[in-house]
C-alpha cells in the first residue's frame, strides 16, 4: 500500500509550568492517504514513532508503537512517549546533547507491515523537555520585549478541503401580505364559433307522389347452406391393376444380435522384432562438417539386443552434427528448468533480447493387449526441438510442458504424449499412443515430428507388438535427443524425459510414456 502526503499535519506540544513535573508526551496528530491523494475515513491503522540522533539516519535511541483510528477526514491523533516501547525509554532522552530527527512508520491495515512516511527534524519544542533537568526550577526575570521582526511572506493558498455535508432545509417561512389589485388588462380576442343550434320540429306531410317505374333486378343472393350427404351408391366393379411401384427406401437396421460363440484361439505367432537404436561418433566429412553423432536405427532380428550391420536400416539413419551455438559459451546470466507438465508464463527480464530454449516432447503411451493374446504396440517418443528466439524484455510467454501419454488397457490404444512449447516460436509434439493389440499385435506409435524453424530432432517410433500370446513387450520409441552436444549438461538429469511407454503382454496393460520439460537459458 503506497501512503502519499501521509504527514499531512505535524504538530508538537509541550508544556512546562514553574515548579511542576513536565509531561513525558508530545502531541502528535496526522492525515493517512492514499497514493492519487484521497484520505482513510474511520481506519483502524498501526504507526510506529521512531528517534534517530545526530542524522535522520542515525542511530535509534527510541522505538515505539501506536495503534489510532482516523477520523472521517482521515485525521488521528496520538502521544509520542505514551505508547509501546520497543528501543529505549522516553524519559531517558537527553534533548539538550545533539540534535533529534522523528521517523513515522504506518501499516494502514493496521498491523505491522509499516511503510515509512518520511522522517523530519525536532527543531525547537522537543527540547523544553531539557528543561526538566536544568540547573534550577526558579524563573528568571522578565526579559525586556523583542523588537517586533519583519514579516513574513504570504503562505501558499493550503489545498481545497473537502466538501461538507449539505444543510437540513430550514422551516417554511410565513406567507406574504396580498398584493394591490392590478390595473384592467385589454381586451382579450374574440372567442371561437359557437356551437350549432338544435333541428327545429317535423313539417307536415306532404302528398303522395306518382307510382314510380320497376327497379332493376338486384344482385343474387348469397349460397344457402349444403344439403344433406346422400346415400352411398353400389359398389363399382375392380379395376385393373396398377404398374409395381419403385422399391422403397431402406429400413433401419436393427438391433445388435446377441454375441456369437467365441471361436477356438488361433495358432500363437512369432514375437515381433525390437527396435534398436545405436549412436557413434561421426567424424568431421560429409555428414557433418563439424563432426558430431550418427544415429542408426532398425529391428533386432536376431533377439539379441545388439543392433548388428546387417539389422541397420539405412533409411532411417540420422546425424546429430556439432555447430549450433550452445548457452555455455554465449554468456547467458540464468537459466530456469520447467520440469512438470503444466502451462506457466515466463516474463522476460530487462536487458534481454534473446534466449536459447530447448523442449522436449511427451511419450506416447504404449498400446494395451487383446484378449484372444495379441500384443499392444509400443507408443511413439516425443519431438526434441532446440534453438534462439529473439524476444521483448517485459513480454510475457506462455510456457507448456507436456504429460506422458497414458497406457492404454486391454482392447484399448496409449493416448499421445502432450506437446512441449514457448509461446509459438518453438513447438515440440509429443509422440502418438501404441495401437492396441490385435490376434496379428498392434503397431508402434509414431514419433512427434518438429514445427517451425528451429533446429529438431523427430521422437523415433515404437515397435509393433507380436501375433498370438506373444511374451516380448512391444518396445516404445526412445528419444535421441540426450546424444546432442548441447544436452549433455543436463542428460544424467533428464535421461528418461520424452520416452514412450510399451505395449502390453497378453491381456495386460501398456506403460504410460514419459513426461516432456523446456529449458531457458537467458
Amino acid at each position: 500500500m503506497k501512503i502519499k502526503n501521509l504527514l499531512l499535519i505535524f504538530t508538537l506540544a509541550i508544556f512546562i509550568k514553574s515548579f511542576a513535573q513536565a509531561p513525558q508526551a508530545i502531541n502528535y496528530q496526522g492525515v493517512a492517504r492514499n497514493a492519487a491523494g484521497k484520505p482513510y475515513p474511520n481506519q483502524n491503522v498501526a504507526l510506529q514513532i521512531s528517534i534517530h540522533a545526530n542524522t535522520a539516519t542515525g542511530n535509534i535511541i527510541y522505538k515505539e508503537a501506536h495503534a489510532a483510528t482516523t477520523n472521517t477526514i482521515g485525521l488521528y491523533a496520538l502521544q509520542i512517549g505514551r505508547g509501546t516501547s520497543t528501543v529505549g525509554t522516553f524519559s531517558a532522552i537527553a534533548w539538550g546533547t545533539s540534535s533529534f530527527y522523528m521517523e513515522v512508520e504506518m501499516d494502514i491495515n493496521g498491523g505491522a507491515n509499516y511503510v515509512s512516511a518520511g522522517t523530519t527534524e525536532l527543531i525547537s519544542v522537543p527540547y523544553a523537555l531539557y528543561a526538566q533537568t536544568a540547573g534550577s526550577s526558579i524563573p528568571g526575570p522578565q526579559g525586556p520585549v523583542g523588537a517586533q521582526g519583519p514579516i513574513g511572506l504570504t503562505g501558499a493558498t493550503g489545498a481545497q478541503g473537502i466538501q461538507g455535508l449539505t444543510g437540513a432545509t430550514g422551516p417554511q417561512g410565513p406567507i406574504g401580505s396580498t398584493g394591490a389589485t392590478g390595473s384592467v388588462g385589454a381586451t382579450g380576442a374574440t372567442g371561437p364559433q359557437g356551437l350549432t343550434g338544435a333541428t327545429g320540429p317535423q313539417g307536415p306531410i306532404g302528398l303522395t307522389g306518382a307510382t314510380g317505374s320497376v327497379g332493376a333486378t338486384g344482385a343474387t343472393g348469397p349460397q344457402g347452406p349444403q344439403g344433406l350427404t346422400g346415400a352411398t351408391g353400389p359398389q363399382g366393379p375392380i379395376g385393373l391393376t396398377g404398374a409395381t411401384g419403385s422399391v422403397g427406401a431402406t429400413g433401419a437396421t436393427g438391433p445388435q444380435g446377441t454375441q456369437g460363440v467365441a471361436g477356438t484361439n488361433g495358432t500363437n505367432g512369432t514375437n515381433g522384432q525390437n527396435t534398436l537404436v545405436n549412436t557413434t561418433a561421426e567424424p568431421t566429412g560429409t555428414n557433418c562438417a563439424n563432426g558430431g553423432t550418427k544415429v542408426e536405427y532398425g529391428l533386432d532380428a536376431n533377439n539379441n539386443g545388439t543392433l548388428e550391420v546387417g539389422e541397420v536400416n539405412a533409411s532411417l539413419t540420422k546425424y546429430v552434427c556439432n555447430g549450433n551455438p550452445t548457452p555455455s559459451g554465449i554468456g547467458f546470466s540464468g537459466v530456469l528448468y520447467f520440469l512438470t507438465p503444466s502451462t506457466n508464463t515466463f516474463t522476460i527480464p530487462a536487458g534481454i533480447s534473446k534466449i536459447w530454449v530447448k523442449a522436449m516432447g511427451a511419450g506416447g503411451g504404449g498400446g494395451g493387449g487383446n484378449l484372444s493374446g495379441g500384443c499392444g504396440g509400443g507408443g511413439g517418443a516425443g519431438c526434441y526441438a532446440e534453438g534462439f528466439i529473439n524476444v521483448t524484455q517485459g513480454q510475457a510467454y506462455s510456457i507448456t510442458v507436456g504429460a506422458g501419454g497414458a497406457g492404454g488397457a486391454t482392447n484399448i490404444s496409449g493416448s499421445a504424449g502432450g506437446t512441449s512449447s514457448f509461446g509459438t516460436q518453438l513447438i515440440a509434439p509429443g509422440g502418438s499412443g501404441g495401437i492396441k493389440g490385435t490376434s496379428f499385435g498392434g503397431a508402434g506409435g509414431l514419433g512427434g515430428v518438429g514445427v517451425g524453424s528451429a533446429t529438431f530432432i523427430d521422437g523415433p517410433n515404437g515397435s509393433g507388438g507380436g501375433a498370438g500370446s506373444c511374451t516380448n513387450p512391444a518396445v516404445g520409441g526412445k528419444v535421441i535427443w540426450r546424444f546432442m552436444s548441447t544436452a549433455s549438461i543436463i542428460s544424467g538429469v533428464l535421461n528418461s524425459f520424452g520416452d514412450a511407454g510399451s505395449g502390453a503382454t497378453g491381456s495386460g496393460s501398456g506403460t504410460s510414456g514419459q513426461k516432456g520439460f523446456v529449458i531457458i537459458y537467458y
